[in-house]
């Protein structure tokens, strides 16, 4: 199974202000859709419950939440990030972790890529993506499409890959 972390970034890796994103990117969003649909999502719970749609539809939800309690239709319930793991379906070759900070900065160790989109913002937050080591890191900046008047900041997609050991 290929794991990839998928996250949208301002400067300094801010990735959230107050329980959410801290723009509206129309773009990011079909982006997002377009490289998870089909497959399989892991979040936190606040991340999920973040979302306009629970479960986000035609992919594999699975949230990660210390309580005991939590359940939702549709949503597959973790209690640890090696939980979700085994949780992600057999035939399942894809799985994308969607946030917030604790969750990335589990999947840290265990991804094979990230996906990035670079967004020039440099505003209030309150949630930054954990610090990487860029040197693990292969990056190959994407085709961004152009902006459009729903997308209220510039941007820019760049993928990291791992480097293979040697």
């Amino acid at each position: 199974m290929e794991l990839s972390i998928i996250v949208a970034v301002g400067h300094n890796n801010k990735i959230g202000y107050e329980g959410r994103l801290p723009w509206h990117l129309r773009t990011d969003i079909r982006h997002f859709k377009d490289i998870t649909s089909k497959h399989t999502i892991i979040a936190g719970r606040k991340t999920l419950e973040s979302f306009q749609t629970i479960p986000l539809p035609d992919r594999t939800n699975i949230v990660i939440t210390r309580n005991n309690n939590f359940s939702h239709p549709g949503i597959l319930v973790a209690h640890s990030f090696e939980e979700a793991l085994r949780l992600v379906p057999g035939t399942e070759n894809k799985a994308y972790i969607v946030g917030g900070f604790g969750i990335y900065a589990q999947a840290l160790a265990y991804a094979d890529r990230m996906y990035f989109t670079e967004v020039d913002y440099n505003g209030p937050a309150d949630t930054y993506f954990p610090k990487f080591n860029p040197h693990e890191w292969i990056v190959t900046p994407q085709t961004t499409p152009p902006q459009t008047e729903k997308d209220e900041y510039p941007f820019q997609f760049v993928i990291y890959d791992r480097k293979k050991a040697v």
